[in-house]
C-alpha cells in the first residue's frame, strides 16, 4: 500500500516535465526524447527534495509566505478583477460593497503578511542569538 506512494512521481513533476517538453519543442520544433523526460524528472525530483530539505526547519514560513500569496490569488484578485469586469453594470451600493471587500481583503493581506514576516525576523534574531551564545561557551566565555 505504501510502495505505491512513495514511488510515483509527484503532479507537479509531470507539469514541470510537460512544461520542459513543450519549451523545447517550440525552441527546436521537436520534442524531448523519453530519455532526456527521464532525466529533467530525476533532476526536477532531486532538486524539489533538496530544496524541501533546506526550507524543513523554515516550513512554518514558507508555508505562510504561501498562504499571503493564496489570499492575494484566491480572495483579493477575483474580488478586483470582478470589480473591473462589472463595474459599469453596477449599483452604487454593488461597487461600494465591492471596493469595501477590496480594501478589508488588502488590508488583511498587509497585516497577515506583516505578523508572518515579523515572526520570522524574530526567528533569525533568536537563531543568530543562540548562535552567538553557542560561540562564547565553545570559547570560554570569551567574547
Amino acid at each position: 500500500m505504501v510502495a505505491p506512494l512513495v514511488t510515483q512521481m509527484p503532479l507537479c513533476i509531470v507539469v514541470l516535465v510537460d512544461i520542459a517538453q513543450t519549451t523545447v519543442h517550440e525552441w527546436r520544433g521537436k520534442e524531448l526524447s523519453p530519455a532526456a523526460c527521464d532525466v529533467v524528472r530525476l533532476l526536477l525530483w532531486g532538486t524539489s527534495v533538496i530544496n524541501a530539505a533546506c526550507v524543513y526547519s523554515w516550513l512554518q514560513y514558507v508555508t505562510a509566505l504561501i498562504g499571503i500569496n493564496s489570499m492575494l490569488i484566491s480572495v483579493l484578485l477575483p474580488i478586483v478583477f470582478y470589480y473591473l469586469l462589472h463595474r459599469r453594470r453596477m449599483s452604487a451600493p454593488v461597487r461600494a460593497m465591492h471596493l469595501v471587500l477590496m480594501v478589508l481583503s488588502l488590508a488583511l493581506t498587509i497585516a497577515i503578511g506583516y505578523v508572518d514576516v515579523n515572526e520570522f525576523v524574530d526567528s533569525l534574531r533568536r537563531l543568530h542569538h543562540s548562535d552567538d551564545e553557542s560561540n562564547q561557551t565553545t570559547l570560554g566565555g570569551v567574547p
